[in-house]
């Protein structure tokens, strides 16, 4: 049964690509780079015509500290994305967009404990969470030539929300 679905779904990617090579609109792969709230992240896409692509992304959010502990967390996701255009009289192509996807998010929390001398040695205690989730996002595209763009948006995975920046490059 698993089969049958994706087979399904790679024959609904193939048509969708079919369909923006005949009207013209030829697919672009693009990478992109992202600066959120308090991450960096990487992305990949493939955009097919002028709606709507396939992203791939990687968030690190900076990891923080105590004298006794680090926490840090990444976030792996794939999503789709639909473009709206929109226009305005002395502006580039512009749209809003959403995204819809999956993600992972990796916690990691370190706790060092120094120890009290002779007896209680120093430890270390490490635990590390992954979480699932729905993906969602909203914002602004802006396309600064025909073969980069810039976003402003937002996103959400489960409670996690985020804001960010992000500067892509069309091939």
């Amino acid at each position: 049964m698993k089969t049958t679905k994706y087979i399904l779904t790679l024959a609904g990617l193939m048509s969708a690509f079919t369909s923006a090579m005949a009207a013209g609109n030829y697919p672009a792969f693009y990478v992109g780079t992202q600066l959120g709230d308090s991450s960096i992240g990487a992305s990949m896409g493939y955009r097919f015509g002028k709606m709507y692509s396939m992203e791939l992304s990687y968030d690190y959010v900076d990891p923080r500290y105590t004298p006794t502990t680090i926490s840090e967390s990444s976030r792996i996701g794939a999503s789709g994305v639909a473009l709206f255009p929109i226009k305005f009289s002395e502006m580039g192509p512009m749209a809003i967009y959403v995204k819809v996807g999956y993600a992972r998010t990796t916690d990691k929390y370190t706790v060092n404990d120094p120890g009290l001398g002779p007896g209680f040695p120093p430890t270390s205690t490490v635990t590390t969470t992954r979480k699932t989730g729905v993906l969602g996002g909203a914002g602004v595209h802006v396309d600064l030539s025909d073969n980069t763009s810039a976003r402003l948006g937002f996103y959400a995975v489960g409670s996690d929300r985020s804001a960010y920046m992000a500067a892509m490059y069309r091939f």
